[in-house]
């Protein structure tokens, strides 16, 4: 669907807020969006999504506020992220609330209002459907799912809107009423006893087990949104009513409410490009595209509340919706659009809506999978007993309140073919857990509460194990050779509920492209994958695996690198191995000595040279402070030796041609700085040690190397400027390869210098910034920038060499760092020696 921009012109771009809906109007023509109208190279890169509906004008019905509900009257302004919402209290005794059709986009920080972020994140919403709600209601009417119906109007320009008439004046809205209590103790929406938001009702589900959920009926709720694509199903997108339970105690059913995200279309060449690091991204469709992506927004409430659900429950629920969603209901539903969309989008609408009922059980057997392949099941924080049996491929858990008596309030069988763990968190008060029994698989994982657990594992075959977790110092456990006890107590991570994106479960795939340019290398283009994996109380992750691959254009060579690391894979170690090929590396070699005089152009002492390195390393500490890591090395250097118009080849140092190494490196780094990006105080230090015994033909001998940094970081009390300060030497022993040489020069030791200008067996060097942040400026993003001073001053030692020479660099630069960007983009300009040189990269030097 493509939109005609002269026909905008001929209707005069007429945007919402034009629209003059005076009290008495029966109806009104409105163009939802206008100012989402673009050109098609423009949609090409930012997404067509639904623009052409946000662009065609309709009639649309004025509210009347005098007779809606015998007489609205306004009382407050809600909302979420992007929806203004007017609260308004009926005549009739019940709530309602008229919720704007166009959204704006609350961006993330003062900072950005204004700016070109704010001006994109409002032309996305063109990717919404702007009347997609209407289409529900027969769809969660048909499966039985409470809901409330809406209405499309326009809101009149009232004086019974009061304060709030300036903002909601004229406004395209969805009415409908809001779910809550009844008046003086009647009974409430779709006659319950009470109603409540997420987060009251999570946190008395938690308190008392005398309350559930209907779980079937979310599912089927679930289901619709699959259906739909509607993505945002968050804490805030749900309300629940509470109703009597014939088996004693309240259920509680969902009411899902609020469909901006129904429909959605994210297309376009860079929100394409972006879904590859965000699946939510969607783009509807009659084929369902990422099931992650389309659930994710919703883990928190599937995965604690849809877990008693065994398969065939599961599987009886999916065949009932597609059954009672009928192709009348479809159309009853697209039906209720607006004519001029039916004409623009009805037909496909209803193919899609149909194909996609009809292969919903492929796509709830991914959201299936999401939720049972590790599986969570909640107690609550009253005193309970939780038994678990296992027996072949199977584990049964029941939970019971108090002793095991009478019927449990949760019971389900786990299969190994469906369920790899099993996590019980008992919550609160003083419970007893008790795997019994002898199973193939499945782990099953206890967490404890706050209360004093008693957890007795009795399990003494099978191939499935058992962690047992409490911090507790009054907890009991009772183990087996096949039980791990952990003295603390992990907190499961809620995804979006605590706006912590951490994962505990399922794996992720991003790509890593790469693009470099310089005049020995030429353009270097990469591409590249990283897969990481996830588990329980490992963040943020459990293992990563990266991949690269690059060529020089210029070099005509390439670079091959893989890396994979392994999260406490034994006894709080992390492991990491590494393998690097490339053919890209140019170093400058122009003889030891701290004196040594370089005379020509500096071609004639670059050396060609491709390098191998494989490496194991474990590490043990806290990545944030610090972390001591060692290993065994492998590497194997091929330098050309063949051009014999360069120094290199004249002089022919230790370690030319091919020459293999075999040894081991180990490193402790401590991190005490204050702040990650633009430290103002506090420290940072390293030390490292390389070693390679006389193997793999080294035919003079060992060798190895010592070196250490220390960074000082000194601010007044404003923290600006700050000065900060690097030491670093490096000590080498034995006959050392000249590629292992201790080497100053360049953009890491002594700036202005050329690049590993001096070579000897030892180094000392200092680097000095006085650095200043000087404001923020505006440029697509506000980037905070300041400006520095340096001096680096250092040499080099070799043995039998007298020299007192120090060799300076001093110069300037300046930085940026981009608004929510994790990162400094430094550029600078050094003199040393009677040459300049200008650098830029990433991060400060130190």
């Amino acid at each position: 669907m493509k939109t005609s921009l002269a026909a905008l012109t001929a209707l005069g771009l007429a945007a919402a807020p034009s629209v003059v809906a005076q009290q008495g109007v029966d109806s009104v023509t409105i163009i939802p969006g206008a100012q989402y109208g673009k050109s098609a190279l423009y949609t090409a890169f930012m997404g067509e999504g639904h623009r052409d509906l946000w662009t065609t004008p309709f009639r649309v019905e004025v509210a009347d506020l005098q007779t809606l509900a015998g007489g609205l009257t306004p009382f407050r302004v809600g909302g979420g992220t992007t929806t203004q919402t007017l609260h308004l209290r009926g005549a009739d005794g019940r709530r309602y609330v008229m919720r704007s059709v166009d959204k704006h986009p609350q961006v993330l920080a003062e900072e950005l209002v204004g700016t070109p972020v704010e001006r994109i994140l409002q032309d996305q919403i063109s990717s919404f459907h702007p009347t997609a709600a209407l289409i529900v209601p027969p769809l969660l009417e048909a499966v039985g799912v409470l809901h409330a119906v809406p209405k499309l109007v326009v809101i009149p320009d009232d004086p019974v809107l009061g304060e709030f008439r300036d903002q909601f004046a004229n406004l395209l809205a969805l009415y409908e009423e809001r779910p809550d209590d009844g008046p003086d103790g009647t009974a409430g929406f779709a006659g319950s006893e009470r109603i409540e938001g997420s987060d009251e009702f999570f946190e008395l589900l938690e308190r008392d087990p005398k309350h559930s959920v209907d779980a079937r009926e979310l599912l089927k709720s679930r289901l619709v949104d699959i259906l739909i694509g509607d993505r945002d199903r968050s804490k805030n997108n749900y309300l629940w009513a509470r109703f009597d339970n014939p088996l004693g105690g309240s259920i509680w059913r969902p009411i899902p409410r609020d469909r901006d995200q129904a429909l959605v279309e994210f297309d376009g060449v860079l929100k394409k490009l972006y879904r590859t690091v965000d699946p939510r991204l969607l783009d509807f469709d009659p084929e369902y595209s990422d099931v992650v992506g389309l659930t994710r927004n919703a883990w928190d409430i599937d995965r604690t509340l849809l877990v008693s659900l065994s398969r065939e429950e599961w599987d009886a629920t999916v065949r009932e919706v597609q059954s009672r969603i009928t192709n009348q209901v479809i159309q009853v539903g697209v039906s209720r659009l607006p004519h001029e969309h039916r004409s623009k989008f009805g037909s496909f609408l209803e193919d899609a809506l149909i194909q996609r009922r009809d292969r919903l059980h492929e796509a709830t057997n991914d959201f299936y999978r999401l939720i049972f392949e590790y599986a969570d099941v909640h107690a609550t924080d009253e005193a309970e007993t939780v038994l678990i049996d296992g027996q072949g491929t199977t584990v049964a858990v029941r939970l019971y309140v108090g002793p095991p008596n009478g019927s449990p309030r949760f019971s389900r069988v786990f299969q190994a073919d469906e369920t790899r763990e099993v996590r019980i968190y008992l919550h609160g008060d003083d419970d007893v857990a008790v795997i019994r029994g002898d199973r193939e698989s499945i782990h099953v994982r206890i967490v404890g509460g706050g209360g004093r657990d008693e957890m007795a594992d009795s399990t003494t075959s099978g191939a499935g194990r058992n962690t047992l977790y409490d911090g507790g110092r009054s907890s009991t456990f009772t183990s087996t050779a096949r039980t791990t006890i952990v003295r603390s107590s992990p907190r499961r991570p809620l995804y979006w509920w605590d706006d912590v994106r951490t994962r505990d479960f399922g794996r992720t795939s991003v790509p890593a492209p790469a693009v470099a340019f310089d005049k020995h290398r030429g353009l270097v283009l990469g591409y590249g994958m990283r897969h990481d994996k996830y588990a329980f109380a490992k963040v943020p992750n459990s293992s990563a695996t990266e991949w690269q691959v690059a060529w020089a254009f210029g070099a005509a060579q390439p670079e091959l690198s893989a890396r994979q690391f392994v999260r406490d894979m034994a006894a709080g170690v992390d492991f990491s191995m590494e393998a690097i090929w490339s053919g890209l590396d140019v170093i400058g070699f122009f003889g030891f000595g701290n004196e040594v005089d370089a005379p020509q152009a500096s071609g004639f002492y670059e050396v060609d040279q491709k390098l191998l390195t494989l490496s194991v390393t474990a590490e043990i500490g806290d990545e944030d402070r610090w972390v001591l890591g060692a290993g065994p090395v492998f590497r194997y250097a091929s330098t050309d030796t063949a051009g014999a118009s360069r120094f290199f080849a004249l002089t022919r140092p230790y370690g030319s041609g091919g020459f293999g190494q075999l040894g081991a490196l180990a490193y402790f780094s401590a991190d005490g700085a204050d702040r990650p990006l633009h430290p103002s105080g506090g420290y940072r230090t390293r030390v490292h040690a390389r070693v390679f015994p006389g193997l793999l033909g080294l035919d003079r001998g060992s060798f190895g190397a010592l070196g250490a940094e220390v960074i000082g970081y000194v601010s007044p009390p404003a923290s600006n400027p700050t000065l900060a300060v690097r030491l670093a030497g490096e000590k080498t022993l034995g006959a050392t390869p000249f590629y292992e040489a201790a080497f100053i020069g360049g953009s890491t030791t002594v700036r202005g210098l050329r690049e590993h200008r001096y070579a000897g067996d030892g180094s000392l060097l200092m680097n000095a910034e006085l650095r200043a942040g000087l404001g923020q400026f505006l440029f697509v993003l506000p980037m905070d920038f300041g400006v520095f001073g340096l001096f680096d001053v250092g040499r080099v030692y070799l043995d039998g060499e007298s020299s007192s020479e120090w060799h300076t660099g001093m110069g300037g630069g300046i930085w940026l760092t981009p608004f929510l960007v994790s990162t400094t983009v430094r550029a600078s300009w050094a003199r040393s020696e009677g040459r300049s040189a200008f650098y830029v990269g990433l991060g400060h030097l130190f």
